[in-house]
Parts: C-alpha cells; sequence; structure tokens
C-alpha cells in the first residue's frame, strides 16, 4: 500500500514494513475536523474511505463605506485621510481540493517536517535516543489546511511522525520531497489566486 506513493518509492520492504504495524485506523463522523489549520503536524494521513474537504482560511480586504463628508476643509481632510489608511479585512473560507479513498492528505506540511528533521538526521545508532530527541527541538510548521469529514463513518490511516521520525525519516529522498512540497504549495497557492481574482471579477461585475 505505502509503496504506491512516491515519496516512498525509494523504501526497501524492510523499512516499509516497519511503519505498517504504526498504521492507526481513525473513524471521523461528518462536519469533523481531521485537523485543523494552525494545528501542529501529528502525522502522515492517508483516506481509506470517505469523503473529505480540505479548506483554508484566508483574510481578504473588504470594500468601506464612504466617509460622511462635513463642512470643514481641515476635518474633511483629516476624514479622507483616516478612510485612505484604514483598511478592512475579512476571513474568506477557500475550498483547496475534494479528497476521497487512496490520496494522502496534509502532505505540503509533512514535506516541511521531514525536510527540516531530514537536515539535523542521520540514521539512528543504539545509544543515541538523546541525540534523536534533541534533534526534534526546533520551531516545527503547522497545518496551512483544514480537512474536514463529509459524510459518516469516514476512515483515515495515521502514521504518527514519531513513528516516521524514529524508523524512516533518515531514508526519505530530500530532492523529491523538497519537488513535492514546492508542487503542493504552488497548487495550494494557485487555488487560493484564483478565488481572489474570481473575487476580484465578481465585486468589479457589481459596480458595472
Amino acid at each position: 500500500m505505502l509503496e504506491e506513493y512516491d515519496i516512498f518509492k525509494n523504501f526497501s520492504k524492510q523499512k516499509l514494513g516497519k511503519l505498517v504495524p504504526a498504521m492507526l485506523t481513525v473513524k471521523y463522523k461528518r462536519n469533523i475536523p481531521v485537523f485543523k489549520q494552525g494545528d501542529p503536524i501529528d502525522g502522515l494521513y492517508m483516506i481509506k474511505s470517505g469523503d473529505f474537504e480540505l479548506k483554508q482560511e484566508i483574510m481578504t480586504e473588504v470594500e468601506k463605506p464612504k466617509p460622511k463628508v462635513v463642512q470643514n476643509e481641515l476635518q474633511d481632510h483629516l476624514v479622507l485621510r483616516n478612510f485612505n489608511n484604514k483598511k478592512i479585512y475579512k476571513t474568506k473560507t477557500i475550498r483547496i481540493l475534494m479528497a476521497s479513498e487512496g490520496q494522502m492528505i496534509g502532505l505540503e506540511e509533512l514535506c516541511e517536517w521531514l525536510l527540516k528533521v531530514g537536515s539535523k538526521t542521520e540514521q539512528p545508532k543504539t545509544g543515541k535516543a538523546e541525540e534523536k530527541k534533541d534533534n526534534l527541538k526546533y520551531e516545527e510548521p503547522v497545518r496551512k489546511t483544514t480537512l474536514m469529514a463529509l459524510n459518516d463513518n469516514c476512515e483515515v490511516f495515521l502514521i504518527k511522525k514519531q513513528e516516521l521520525y524514529s524508523n524512516v525519516a533518515y531514508q526519505f529522498n530530500q530532492e523529491l520531497l523538497k519537488s513535492k512540497l514546492n508542487y503542493l504549495k504552488s497548487f495550494r497557492e494557485k487555488r487560493i489566486e484564483g478565488y481572489e481574482k474570481h473575487y476580484e471579477n465578481a465585486k468589479f461585475d457589481s459596480i458595472q
């Protein structure tokens, strides 16, 4: 199963065999989040069954109501200056993608984490538990998105990051992880950019 995913393609059956017993099955009901934007990274998720939505909240600038004009040149100047300098934002939720059985989700942040771990980690040796523990002391990336279950009886496989770190973190191909990270980051940013362009066009059309 794991060998079907490209980030594991260089792994031996022996190494993958160490991860299979560590795979947990977690069930979710409709509208229950698997993880939320801003959460610490807890591991690697693969969808076993059900439908999920990956989404991200962003801040967008909104059109401000025009200030009242008073019959005083100095006051008018101050009102307009404050109006031009003050920006108003609101939160928008953007769907990044819909996901279903067989998809690996939340991989962007995991690749980022694995690259940081990999840059500090060599193949673990006997008696080096404290050294491995010290390598985890850095600012970890957090989830940039929220994964939400869309129906009842959704299930995912979870391999906790401690299992990845202890067993195989040093074996991940760094160039492959960088390539995957760049692709996923670009995909997410294009989805946001596409939404913002649509939003701007809609706002422009509404004032014609």
